[in-house]
């Protein structure tokens, strides 16, 4: 008998690297040009020189799984949906922490490392006391996933498909979620869809309507993600364009709950 899924995930695979840093250091991040609260793309060197500052300053940091829609899917499978999640690892010590951290989680995935230069990706997570978090993220290999990366039987026996905005930014990796979407629309399972950042929104915009046109059942999005994806200033305009776009629509409102 085949496997029944709730949810099939595919998103990019990025260890946390977690730190809980004084307000201080973030002076320190304002010459590396990392601005507190945000979310900045750098380079392996650059996170690894980061990286060795943070130890001297404040020992060993907290590993985790991480990346958008593991995140989620983390989450889903500790309430006790059962998930499986399609990603891109390298065969180093992060890439097996990694698997192994969403196997401890119950998260089911397709066991694969890849042999590469590109280590396995990282994000640097800095908390500062406010409970304001800074990330500076390096995506390694993980910004090679492709459709070969799929696994279209887990997609298949699923309930949901949920795809992660990140993905759109990586020409292979958009190339697999066109993939994944008509794998899932053959096999009738709905496709449930994170917008990810307003930024992602506002550079990619054709990329992620080009997705959307096979039909959305969920989009996940927060507040400023559904006005730059509806280009409303008000939520409430936005929240009825994105009545158009898919089924059923999700807007966080951070410490107002949702929408």
């Amino acid at each position: 008998s085949k496997m029944e899924l709730d949810i099939s995930s595919i998103g990019n695979a990025i260890v946390d690297v977690q730190f809980s840093i004084q307000e201080d250091f973030v002076s320190k991040l304002k010459k590396m040009s990392i601005p507190k609260g945000s979310m900045t793309l750098i380079e392996a060197k650059e996170q690894s020189n980061l990286i060795s500052l943070l130890k001297d300053e404040y020992g060993d940091p907290k590993l985790s799984c991480g990346g958008a829609a593991t995140n989620s899917t983390v989450a889903a499978s500790n309430f006790g949906s059962k998930c499986h999640f399609s990603c891109k690892v390298r065969n180093d010590d992060l890439g097996m922490f990694y698997l192994d951290n969403l196997s401890k989680n119950d998260v089911l995935h397709s066991k694969l490392s890849s042999e590469s230069k590109l280590s396995t990706g990282q994000s640097v997570i800095m908390v500062t006391p406010d409970a304001e978090r800074t990330m500076c993220t390096y995506l390694g290999i993980s910004n090679l996933f492709s459709k070969d990366d799929l696994d279209k039987s887990a997609i298949k026996n699923s309930k949901y498909l949920f795809i992660e905005g990140y993905l759109v930014t990586s020409e292979a990796s958009l190339k697999a979620c066109f993939e994944a979407i008509q794998v899932a629309r053959e096999a009738n399972t709905k496709i449930a869809f994170s917008l990810s950042a307003a930024a992602i929104v506002n550079n990619f915009r054709d990329e992620i309507n080009s997705l959307m046109e096979s039909g959305c059942e969920i989009l996940f999005c927060n507040e400023s993600e559904a006005c730059a994806f509806s280009q409303y200033k008000d939520v409430l305009e936005a929240e009825k364009y994105l009545r158009e776009v898919a089924s059923q629509n999700l807007i966080t409102l951070g410490k107002k709950g949702c929408m």
